[in-house]
């Protein structure tokens, strides 16, 4: 117990915590989640970029790797602009995931882009990028809002609830 009674006092209201835990853990498995699928999107579209497309140079696979990386982090940095947001998942009506989701799009083109020219690229495929960029805006309207909801089910199971008295 502190002079001023702060640790009583958090000790007397667990449930703020744990609820405001729950929301952030939920918010990193999203992310988590749609960086892994963001990651997916952008190797199948790799694929069909050489496979439909024909063109007298191939892949450098290890580009596209680093690519992939920089997507990957882009995902990253929205995790921390969401989290400073407080952008509560399970509250989304449908225009706030479209804002969502082309928010979370553009700060990926924005950091694709920003290697871009950090890297001074010539070889990377401007038709792969405006062919990715719309796909990973679909993927992520759908997965935005359907993924919040089937991950609180999973992760918030009748076991794991709580009884708990909101008063004030």
């Amino acid at each position: 117990l502190t002079a001023g009674g702060s640790a009583l006092h958090r000790a007397e209201f667990p449930t703020e915590n744990m609820i405001s835990h729950r929301i952030r853990g939920l918010t990193l498995a999203h992310s988590i989640l749609l960086g892994c699928a963001a990651a997916m999107v952008f190797w199948l579209c790799v694929i069909a970029r050489f496979t439909f497309v024909f063109s007298d140079v191939g892949p450098d696979w290890m580009r596209y790797l680093v690519y992939c990386v920089v997507v990957v982090g882009g995902f990253g940095f929205d995790f921390i602009v969401s989290k400073i947001r407080g952008t509560d998942l399970l509250q989304l009506d449908f225009a706030a995931v479209l804002r969502l989701s082309l928010r979370q799009t553009v700060t990926i083109l924005g950091t694709i882009l920003l290697f871009l020219v950090a890297s001074k690229d010539q070889v990377m495929s401007r038709l792969f990028l405006f062919t990715f960029v719309p796909t990973l805006y679909g993927v992520l309207l759908v997965l935005n809002r359907v993924l919040p909801v089937v991950l609180a089910r999973f992760l918030f199971r009748s076991k794991r609830r709580e009884r708990t008295l909101l008063v004030g």
